[in-house]
């Protein structure tokens, strides 16, 4: 049986949202709150093995409840619920196990509360600081090592994530993995990110300019003039190794 609680400041989505947890089998709903001092109190006192929780809420929102929350002894598990998918990247930096987008559907709430349940089954110790970068792909999620990765280009309104076997797309916008992992990725140009674990050259262009090779892509990365000097001190830092 999973007990959990949910935490939503739109009247509507917390009742729509616990009755479609009502047709759930083995799931109990201990109590709802509209913001997350509130939802705090609750896992205090019900100690809930799940939170439901949304993103953006006024005054303590989702993402500084989570990190509030994942200090309590009785650490709960966390899926958010978001109408915005950038929020993803966010959600899995501070341990959240999934994360649902809005509206909500039966069949996507089932699934991830079998994904819940696995995981109380596993172990009651709290899950490990992500070391991959974890993707909604179709209906799942896919986890790409961080180790795997080699640059991170802005391609229209997504980013592509590319590795050496193939490339991945995800609609979190470059930025937000720049924020998320600042000692993994570092800025080449306003639209690529590199692998500082993967930097394996600087040469010039036939044109003047700079440009970066990295391990596990042909093609190199046309460097911008302001983070040429990071660069310079990246690839010192990889040759010292």
């Amino acid at each position: 049986m999973i007990r959990l609680i949910i935490v939503e400041d739109e009247p509507l989505a917390r009742d729509r949202l616990a009755a479609l947890l009502a047709e759930q089998p083995d799931c109990e709903l201990l109590g709802t709150a509209a913001n997350g001092a509130e939802g705090l109190a609750l896992c205090e006192e019900l100690q809930p093995d799940l939170i439901l929780l949304d993103v953006r809420m006024p005054g303590v929102d989702g993402m500084s409840m989570a990190e509030q929350a994942n200090t309590l002894d009785n650490r709960p598990l966390i899926v958010f619920t978001t109408a915005y998918e950038q929020h993803a990247l966010e959600a899995f930096g501070v341990n959240a196990l999934d994360y649902l987008l809005k509206p909500i559907s039966r069949d996507k709430l089932a699934a991830c509360l079998a994904r819940v349940g696995e995981r109380l089954n596993q172990t009651t110790s709290p899950p490990p600081p992500p070391d991959g970068i974890t993707l909604k792909q179709g209906s799942g999620l896919i986890s790409i090592p961080l180790t795997d990765i080699c640059c991170l280009k802005a391609d229209h309104k997504y980013t592509a994530l590319i590795t050496p076997e193939r490339e991945y797309l995800s609609e979190i916008p470059l930025a937000k993995f720049a924020e998320a992992y600042p000692d993994q990725l570092i800025r080449v140009h306003r639209n690529a990110l590199a692998n500082r674990t993967r930097l394996t050259a600087l040469r010039r262009s036939a044109t003047g300019g700079w440009l970066l090779q990295i391990d596990g892509v042909e093609q190199p990365l046309e460097v911008s003039r302001r983070q040429l000097a990071g660069l310079k001190k990246a690839l010192g830092a990889v040759s010292r190794l």
